[in-house]
């Protein structure tokens, strides 16, 4: 064994190697497991109806125009339904998870370029295994890591661009990747190009370049890709509501809609918030704190570009009330460089500090190893070969948890992998006791039956409320038929299905099919079909 430690204290790129293939399985062993969950059903929705309506140009959501985001990402992801020929929850989740991996892979590159292999290498893991990315993130088939790699690209460009005097460069790519970003999540996109530009161009004493003609340039092609996008859009449909609701998804959630008191709570609440959904990596930040912290960062070039650009977009999450986690992902590598510069500098020297974050480690992953063995002993959901998987989850953290001890060096990556390792248990005894207990996986259960009973034809839903949207999807998906939105006073035809409250059906001759309970309303919900042709008076 003495050998096996100091062949691996030789040979990091073993233990990195298998650290990075520990992603995969931690990634995507029972990705599509959970039915759609928070704002998933309704990135699935908006791609399931332009192929249903074959209509890629005005987004819609249940028939009705959907204004909230424009369609880049909807049209990744009908991309893959079609390519794939599933509407899986997998493939929901497929341009959320491989985005997360190309995202570590780009900041491995760029930050091992200008600090070396090791920060660049601990940068990018620390950023796509912290806890909001490991027990939250890579699990949704949400927008934002997709948005996140584009927006920090477009960040690398702006930095290679400036320090390489490449300004046509500089400027057409990073306005692409604007371009590319504000086609998938709107307005954030200019705000963060139009700070990072002032900042660092400020700071580097050259203001007047942002008055150039390749300025002019690539502002006039993000112009141009976005403006195409509009005017296409506008022959279909009036282009106030879209912009307006654009600019109210940017604005809700700031300091400009938000009590006083709200706002200066969040003051104080938000950098803990943050450090918070970090965690464990965020306590390298022990090693940041120290005097002449500022001169350090900058003194070296792309340690300095980090923290401007840190600092110059973080204030308007700092100051907005609701800001959520993964509304700042792509802000998460630059605080990571930073903080793993530090650690990589300094932790043979502050022993101190490393002695804490080593115990503090060794706490987590035991902890960790431990609870690997729980479903040996119980599991509320039977799952197959479970006494198996337990042991050998728990032999391999073990196992880690030794070479822990043995392998000062290397103790970062240990942990990462033992974090890794507790996922995979995740993956295999937690998720299934949650999808049995969802109350999402009723509504998908509803959902399907019916599709089941409206035998394919229509589902429409009439009154103030409808069903919960991962019913709506559901139906569509078994259906291939959009779930539209009746007014109380529309017709009601005899070859349709409706699903109303009680209130909306009584009044005309109906035969009742289906009835189920949705609990975000709670109301019941009946799925009926009319008699006789009528309207609701």
């Amino acid at each position: 064994m003495k050998q096996l430690w100091a062949e691996l204290a030789q040979r990091p790129a073993v233990l990195r190697g298998i650290c990075v293939l520990l992603l995969i399985p931690a990634f995507f062993i029972n990705l599509g497991l959970m039915p759609l969950l928070a704002d998933e059903s309704i990135r699935a929705m908006v791609s399931l109806e332009m192929i249903i309506s074959g209509n890629y140009i005005t987004p819609t959501m249940s028939g009705e125009f959907y204004y909230n985001k424009p369609p880049l990402y909807n049209w990744i992801l009908a991309g893959l339904f079609q390519l794939t020929g599933s509407f899986s929850e997998l493939v929901v989740r497929l341009p959320s998870v491989v985005p997360l991996l190309l995202f570590g892979l780009t900041i491995f590159w760029f930050v091992k370029k200008h600090l070396g292999f090791e920060t660049g290498f601990l940068a990018a893991l620390l950023t796509v295994t912290c806890g909001r990315m490991v027990v939250y993130a890579s699990m949704l088939g949400h927008i934002d890591l997709f948005y996140s790699l584009v927006t920090y690209a477009s960040f690398i460009v702006i930095y290679e661009g400036f320090r390489k005097e490449k300004w046509w460069f500089l400027f057409l790519v990073s306005y692409g990747l604007v371009s590319i970003g504000f086609l998938s999540k709107g307005l954030p996109s200019l705000v963060f190009q139009g700070f990072t530009l002032l900042a660092y161009f400020i700071i580097k004493k050259d203001f007047k370049r942002l008055f150039s003609i390749q300025h002019i340039c690539g502002f006039l092609l993000f112009l141009l890709v976005v403006g195409t996008y509009f005017y296409v859009y506008h022959q279909y449909n009036s282009l106030e509501a879209y912009l307006t609701t654009l600019w109210t998804q940017s604005s809700q959630r700031t300091v400009l809609e938000k009590e006083w008191y709200e706002s200066f709570l969040h003051l104080f609440v938000f950098p803990f918030d943050t450090l918070y959904h970090i965690l464990p990596w965020s306590l390298l930040v022990i090693y940041a704190a120290r005097r002449g912290f500022w001169r350090l960062v900058m003194k070296h070039d792309f340690l300095q570009f980090n923290f401007i650009v840190l600092f110059a977009n973080i204030w308007v999450y700092w100051l907005s009330p609701e800001t959520l986690p993964r509304y700042i992902f792509m802000l998460y590598p630059l605080i990571f460089t930073i903080i793993c510069w530090f650690y990589v500098q300094y932790r043979e020297e502050d022993r101190k500090r490393t002695k804490v974050l080593h115990s503090l480690l060794f706490v987590l992953i035991s902890a960790i190893t431990l609870a690997l063995l729980v479903p040996f002993f119980q599991l509320p959901v039977e799952v197959p070969y479970r006494y198996g998987k337990s042991i050998a989850l728990f032999l391999g953290a073990a196992f880690l948890v030794w070479a822990f001890i043995k392998i000062p060096r290397q103790r970062l990556i240990i942990a990462v992998m033992v974090l890794l390792i507790g996922r995979i248990g995740f993956n295999w005894f937690v998720l299934p006791e949650r999808q049995a207990n969802a109350t999402e996986s009723r509504f998908k259960e509803e959902g399907i039956v019916i599709a089941r009973l409206s035998e394919g034809r229509d589902v429409k839903f009439v009154g103030p409320i409808g069903p919960d949207l991962d019913i709506r999807y559901y139906i569509q998906r078994e259906n291939k038929t959009i779930v539209r939105y009746g007014p109380g006073s529309a017709n009601r035809d005899t070859t349709s299905f409706y699903i109303s409250t009680q209130r909306f059906i009584d009044d005309c001759p109906h035969q009742l099919i289906h009835s189920f309970h949705s609990i975000p309303q709670n109301t019941t919900f009946f799925l009926v079909k009319y008699e006789e042709p009528c309207m609701y008076p």
